[in-house]
């Protein structure tokens, strides 16, 4: 025999056959199982287990633990232990469940996604705008499918290592990649405590993935340079590609300068093009000067775009927003060149160009967003070389004039 916490009359333990038999009356009807659990049989015949019971202070705490038959008698049974042995201990057995229940919520809404995005939020301000939208794409297209909906604390070391030979496959760099955005994302989650373990960090990546290898950009010789102007003057891209290519020819700024610019950054009248320190590599303000081809370029582009905020705007999707990474090297291939130029390449074949014609190593580089070894912030921008640069640049906006108009021999023509 057991009696409650509250009441020291005899009681009969409940069996599932009482319970079932128990029948609804004009008023609740309870039936007591002892040490506080009882079960409440309401008039419309509801079964609810609950339990009573006083804490350590003598505060008296009623809860409701199910309905019968979804919550067994042994399983409200196992319950009244568990918050006997909570009230024993001196907790307050509603306390706990509460932060139980919270606890459990932020597990659940802690997914992958979410703290992806809280965590890029965290970043902004930090590095350049142009990295955060390509560290959000690669969640987007290579992570989220698999693991985005799967709370962080839930994801394991294996559910990391299957998604890492998947994307291996199509490349071992981008697996690598991954690996490290993902340790990043599961550091800032420990921080948070939303979990206690970073499962990509876990992973050692010299046992799990292929060795990479570094290759230099490809780039082809100054010869080559007016075959593939040619090529790419009757490829199909359309004007702003076309243009983009053309202005990283003159000006062999990086890519990403490139497709983020806006057009608050360019003055045509003066014939300068000012890139914000957020949107380069080196996080350094960078100015180039503009050849009058330049000019003309960004005079027609302007007629296109000049309304929307990026020089290079797509409009995807109602949203004004700049041309895709790879989509510059679309015509390359298209054109022939796939792994024999790249993007970058035109950067080396101005500089090879440009030495040859004696022009300065200090004002090439400089040209290029290269901080020279010992030099500081405040000396690169003082040596600035701007009447070399925009001399050096017109130069060679010529010479790619002058060369396109070239008349190309044909495969069998003998030399005159």
């Amino acid at each position: 025999m057991a009696t409650t916490a509250t009441d020291k009359r005899q009681v009969i333990p409940l069996t599932d056959r009482a319970i079932r038999n128990l029948k609804p009356s004009t008023k609740p009807v309870t039936s007591f199982d002892g040490q506080g659990l009882y079960l409440e049989v309401s008039p419309k015949g509801k079964k609810v287990f609950r339990f009573k019971a006083k804490l350590a202070d003598g505060k008296p705490i009623l809860m409701t633990l199910g309905e019968y038959p979804a919550v067994t008698l042994a399983e409200a049974r196992q319950k009244r232990q568990e918050l006997r042995k909570q009230i024993a201990k001196g907790l307050d057995p509603r306390r706990v469940a509460k932060e139980k229940e919270l606890a459990e919520r932020l597990r659940t809404e802690s997914t992958l996604e979410n703290v992806t995005a809280e965590w890029l939020r965290a970043r902004t301000g930090k590095v350049v705008p142009a990295t955060l939208e390509n560290t959000g794409r690669l969640f987007k297209l290579h992570i989220f499918p698999v693991l985005g909906l799967i709370p962080v604390a839930d994801i394991t070391a294996r559910d990391v290592l299957n998604l890492l030979l998947s994307i291996e496959k199509k490349s071992a760099n981008l697996a690598r990649h991954v690996k490290s955005n993902l340790a990043r994302v599961f550091s800032y989650a420990i921080s948070l405590g939303m979990t206690d373990r970073n499962p990509a960090s876990e992973l050692i990546t010299r046992d799990i993935l292929k060795r990479h290898v570094t290759t230099h950009q490809k780039t082809i010789r100054l010869e080559e340079l007016p075959s593939l102007l040619k090529a790419l003057e009757n490829d199909t891209a359309g004007l702003q590609v076309k243009s983009a290519i053309r202005l990283l020819m003159m000006l062999f700024m990086r890519r990403g300068e490139l497709i983020n610019a806006e057009w608050s950054h360019i003055d045509l009248k003066a014939g300068l093009w000012k890139i914000p320190a957020d949107n380069t590599k080196k996080r350094r303000e960078q100015v180039y000067p503009l050849p009058r081809q330049a000019i003309a370029v960004l005079t027609e582009l302007h007629r296109l775009t000049g309304r929307c905020r990026y020089v290079f705007s797509t409009w995807a999707r109602g949203k004004d927003a700049p041309l895709g990474v790879t989509t510059l090297m679309q015509p390359i291939i298209r054109c022939g060149y796939f792994g024999k130029m790249t993007v970058h390449g035109f950067r080396a074949l101005a500089t090879s160009w440009l030495d040859e014609q004696g022009y300065s190593r200090q004002a090439i580089e400089r040209q290029l967003s290269h901080l020279e070894k010992g030099q500081t912030n405040q000396a690169y921008h003082r040596a600035d070389y701007m009447e070399e640069r925009r001399e050096m640049l017109q130069a060679w906006a010529d010479y790619l004039d002058s060369i396109k108009e070239q008349e190309i021999p044909q495969a069998g023509d003998k030399a005159a």
